[in-house]
């Protein structure tokens, strides 16, 4: 699973995507595919919401113009609708010290899913999901 999300180099054997030889460099060169792994790290004093926006910013490169208007309400959108998508409305103000195990693994999946991909690999999802 680290090796598809580009966690780790491919160093042999051969990895099949619905019966496909897919060279792993491909698969992650676009940034299609999301990882969330099994332990949760995040900001403990940012809230769901921070923590989302955050994200988006470093990894979309957002927020590097403040002149552009038109990429703050897109992120706000955005983030909004990843919060609905895993139902953290209730919380979105709360740091994430404060949210139970399940709120915690969706904020991680929120946080994945802000960028958009293709392809999310969940590890050990089920766990602490509410």
């Amino acid at each position: 699973m680290k090796t598809l999300a580009g966690r780790f180099d491919h160093t042999e054997g051969e990895i099949l995507f619905n019966g496909i030889a897919i060279e792993p460099k491909l698969f992650t060169s676009q940034k299609s595919v999301a990882f969330v792994a099994q332990t949760d790290t995040l900001d403990p004093t940012s809230t769901v919401y921070e923590s989302i926006v955050f994200s988006a910013k470093l990894r979309l490169g957002l927020g590097l113009n403040r002149s552009e208007e038109h990429h703050e309400k897109w992120l706000e959108e955005s983030v909004k609708e990843a919060i609905n998508d895993v139902q953290l409305d209730r919380c979105q103000h709360t740091q994430a010290r404060f949210l139970s195990g399940g709120e915690r693994r969706r904020l991680s999946i929120a946080i994945e899913l802000i960028a958009n991909p293709s392809i999310m690999i969940l590890d050990e999802v089920s766990v602490v999901l509410s």
